[in-house]
């Protein structure tokens, strides 16, 4: 019961509380314009004035125009991400590899089931290593979707 108190709770919280503000990084969707993306200037009631684009030209752009508007989580590293690739790929091919190998050879069947997890393991260290250092190359840009708050506009 106190889950579901819970859960009505955080359902009720607005989804924008502290979201958008002054420098805030946004992209904006619009209904018949291209997207917009850049920095917050100002916070109207009925618009939203962005420093848009690479020659931060000053943009306001009316609320009632805006189809989807996020906010930059800032940018991360795909390090993570590509280490966990590297560790599943390597390590189950590695590990696959090592079982077959030793199934050709005299060892119990007990030994070739230990000889294959250990080279799933070390394929999976090492994919991991070689997929962080890919990985750390390259980022992307977290975006958190904001609600539009529209009862300040008057059409």
């Amino acid at each position: 019961m106190t889950r579901v108190l819970l859960v009505i709770a955080l359902l009720a919280l607005p989804l924008d509380a502290g979201a958008l503000e002054l420098g805030a990084r946004v992209r904006v969707t619009l209904l018949e314009r291209p997207q917009v993306t850049g920095s917050v200037l100002a916070l109207p009631p009925d618009s939203l004035v962005v420093a848009a684009g690479p020659d931060s030209a000053r943009e306001a752009i009316a609320r009632l125009d805006i189809r989807k508007l996020e906010v930059s989580r800032g940018i991360h590293s795909n390090a993570g991400r590509f280490a966990t690739i590297g560790a599943v790929v390597v390590g189950l091919t590695f590990g696959f590899a090592i079982y077959s190998d030793a199934q050709d050879s005299e060892i119990t069947d007990e030994g070739v089931a230990v000889i294959g997890l250990g080279g799933v393991a070390v394929g999976a260290l090492v994919g991991a290593g070689v997929g962080a250092l890919i990985g750390s190359a390259s980022q992307h840009e977290r975006w958190h979707k904001v609600l539009v708050k529209r009862k300040d506009v008057s059409p």
